[in-house]
């Protein structure tokens, strides 16, 4: 059966080769808490949904475990376990934001996700123009010609455009910069389903072509300036 938000009710099915059962059930689980399954139906106890999905309590019981230390489910003695609110989610935990793609974007979503994209990547374009080394600049170069080669209808554009915001990542060296590219890619995947909805071009290409110009003359400020441009272009979809 298929719920108003077009997310298929719990059902057996068997584990893709190489998961575990738990994590079956929390991909399940936690995909239809995120897509909205659960905001107008009550979340099962474990019997029920041991029983809905015929594994045991004891599977069940780990992925509410494993659900709960993600932020979305939390247990209380007598009351039972509920779905937590989105303000408790931790949306930088990698399954979060792999769910959060399979909802319906919104305006909203994508304003809180590009919010914070238009701070970090222009800080990191103009740290890459600081500090890059040569092999960086490198991989740099090639996913700005994939972008070339996308706008030319040679490429997949999104595809090309996510390589070019986490080579930008890639080329501060710094590990902590490079922590935000799950952040990015659901940033541009909401901006690029939000486009496809709206009608809307992408971002232009001499925007792409700034910032790249810039980090391989060592120029932190433009180069700061000129990411600041690409992302504006996904927070500008949401006024």
């Amino acid at each position: 059966m298929e719920n108003a938000h077009g997310t298929d009710e719990p059902k057996r099915s068997m584990p893709a080769p190489g998961r575990s059962i738990t994590e079956f059930i929390v991909n399940s689980i936690g995909e239809m808490i995120i897509t909205g399954h659960y905001d107008t139906t009550p979340f099962p106890t474990e019997d029920e949904l041991a029983l809905q999905l015929r594994f045991s309590r004891t599977a069940v019981r780990e992925s509410f475990k494993m659900l709960a230390a993600k932020g979305l489910l939390s247990a209380r003695p007598r009351h039972g376990t509920f779905v937590q609110p989105e303000s408790e989610w931790h949306l930088f935990d990698p399954d979060v934001l792999r769910w959060l793609c399979r909802r319906i974007p919104s305006k909203s979503s994508l304003r809180h996700f590009a919010s914070l994209c238009i701070v970090v990547e222009p800080a990191a374009a103009g740290l890459a123009a600081r500090c890059s080394s040569l092999p960086k600049l490198g991989a740099l170069r090639e996913s700005f010609d994939r972008v070339v080669r996308a706008h030319e209808g040679e490429d997949d554009l999104f595809d090309a455009s996510m390589s070019f915001h986490f080579a930008v990542l890639e080329a501060t060296d710094n590990p902590l910069f490079m922590q935000f590219r799950g952040v990015v890619q659901t940033a541009l995947f909401m901006a690029a389903r939000l486009r496809i909805r709206l009608n809307l071009n992408h971002t232009p290409i001499q925007y792409y072509a700034a910032v790249m110009t810039a980090i391989q003359e060592g120029d932190g400020v433009n180069a700061s300036r000129s990411m600041y441009r690409v992302a504006q272009e996904s927070l500008l979809l949401t006024e």
